[in-house]
């Protein structure tokens, strides 16, 4: 397969498409790795994010008790 002026899309066209689609490309992966990081970090957060909601409940509980 030959692109020359024969073809349906003119050379230019298809040359000027190269850097947009390795621009998307790139785009891509640092999304990727962004959304990676950020699952890195909430496997972080989950021990802490228990820990607050144990304290929470535990305080309700002590309202609970002192209201009755």
């Amino acid at each position: 397969m030959n692109i020359d002026e024969k073809t349906k899309i003119s050379l230019f066209a298809a040359l000027a498409s190269i850097p947009f689609l390795v621009g998307g490309i790139i785009w891509l992966s640092s999304i990727e790795q962004k959304a990676s990081a950020a699952q890195n970090d909430m496997r972080d957060l989950k021990p802490v994010i228990e820990e607050i909601r144990d304290r929470v409940i535990r305080i309700e509980e002590q309202l609970k008790t002192r209201r009755k």
